[in-house]
């Protein structure tokens, strides 16, 4: 299966690690991820709220390019990325001129015919194969029975106008991946909750503390593990800085600095 990839400004710089973990994850699946030439930042998460045209058409303008290039289908790995270029896409087909005035900004035509792909959309799709192929190369399996909560966050499953492909309050296909994987996928309380990402410089202590009350919930349901498809590229800083961080042993609690005490493990 071949891809046009859209990786955003965050899978190159701050988020790179997942951009690792994505690439070794396609391999193995024999994805063919083709980056688009000439991509540029799509504005999330703070185009759209400065002016609307200006946030349809900076993810517009990479649709675009991957239209020239070849592209049916783009994967945008990025929760934000995603919900931007879906948003630009549903924009695009639904809202009164739009779909002549895009274009006149970009200085290019736009059919607006490629279809957006979230990572989770893909994967579950792959689940299949996903499973067939960890049952023929773990051998032992370190995920096999492993409780792991799944969080969303807001931008994959909403607003479902523009997600669609999951529901947006009960989601369940990140849960399909991880029974793919023979790991145990748990029901908790704040899978789709916001963790406050547009918030990462203005108001950091806000979303430091949405961060650290998922990081509680996720310990409390999993005792183990979380994977996410959202961390936004402040919170995985955080993150590895040790400002968010849980104990095995005890509650999870803030911490700066490196933290003193192992922590429950987030997966992208």
């Amino acid at each position: 299966m071949t891809l046009a990839y859209y990786p955003g400004c965050s899978m190159h710089g701050t988020s790179r690690e997942y951009e690792e973990s994505l690439l070794a994850v396609a391999a193995a699946l024999e994805l063919d991820l083709r980056e688009i030439d000439d991509w540029s930042c799509c504005g999330a998460s703070s185009a759209h709220v400065a002016d609307h045209l200006l946030g349809v058409a900076l993810p517009a303008r990479n649709l675009a390019l991957a239209e020239a290039q070849g592209a049916d289908e783009v994967l945008a790995p990025c929760a934000a990325c995603y919900n931007r270029l879906s948003g630009a896409v549903h924009a695009v087909a639904d809202e009164p001129g739009m779909a002549a005035e895009v274009p006149e900004v970009l200085s290019r035509p736009f059919a607006n015919s490629v279809r957006v792909l979230s990572i989770v959309e893909l994967l579950q799709g792959l689940a299949p194969v996903i499973e067939e192929r960890v049952a023929a190369r773990l051998e032992p399996n370190p995920l096999e029975h492993l409780n792991i909560a799944a969080y969303w966050g807001c931008l994959l499953v909403r607003p479902a106008e523009i997600t669609g492909f999951d529901d947006s309050e009960r989601p369940t296909g990140m849960d399909d991946v991880i029974s793919a994987c023979a790991a145990n996928p748990v029901r908790w309380n704040m899978a789709v909750e916001c963790c406050g990402g547009a918030f990462s410089v203005s108001r950091t202590s806000s979303v430091l503390r949405l961060s650290r009350a998922a990081a509680f919930a996720a310990f409390a349901a999993s005792r183990s593990a979380a994977a996410t498809a959202a961390l936004s590229a402040s919170r995985a800083r955080w993150a590895k800085s040790g400002c968010v961080s849980t104990k095995w042993r005890s509650k999870p609690r803030l911490a700066m600095g490196r933290p003193r005490a192992r922590p429950t493990s987030w997966v992208m």
